[in-house]
């Protein structure tokens, strides 16, 4: 069946390896499966191999989420506090009075990136490290930005 569909690979400097035309597809197919009922119990075989994968992968799936709930449920019967702190969902765009008193001192770009610094995520002005060297170069006179309490005391 497998050399009837996928005949051996062309060693012509010519074709196109990735995309093989093949004109006698559907007569090949005729001979390996000879008839619409073997066909029909093909595709019947493969839904319910999809359904078995798709039903495996929802269960474990459950079976986590049960595991991290019985998590929970026991965190909150031991350390009431620490639950709560597991279970909160910050708001993104909350700042407390420290950092909004720091945005106060900062303008335009600056401001942005403190406001648009989600607590929890991992900090957007950092690379992922790739083995290529960046296009810029290496910045040899580069220093990290100044804080705002750093700023007013003019350090």
């Amino acid at each position: 069946m497998k050399t009837a569909l996928y005949p051996p690979m062309r060693t012509e400097r010519n074709s196109d390896p990735i995309s093989i035309h093949r004109p006698d597809a559907p007569a090949a197919l005729e001979r390996v499966i000879t008839s619409p009922e073997a066909h029909e119990t093909i595709e019947r075989a493969w839904v319910i191999w999809q359904k078995k994968k798709r039903d495996a992968k929802e269960a474990e799936l459950r079976r986590k989420f049960e595991c991290m709930k019985r998590a929970m449920d026991d965190l909150e019967k031991t350390n009431p506090r620490l639950y709560s702190l597991a279970a909160s969902k910050p708001d993104p765009r909350k700042m407390d009075a420290a950092t909004q008193e720091e945005a106060k001192l900062y303008r335009g770009v600056e401001k942005k990136a403190i406001e648009a610094r989600i607590e929890g995520l991992f900090p957007r002005d950092l690379r992922i490290p790739t083995d290529t060297p960046s296009r810029d170069g290496w910045i040899y006179d580069w220093q990290p930005p100044l804080k705002a309490s750093e700023k007013a005391k003019g350090v």
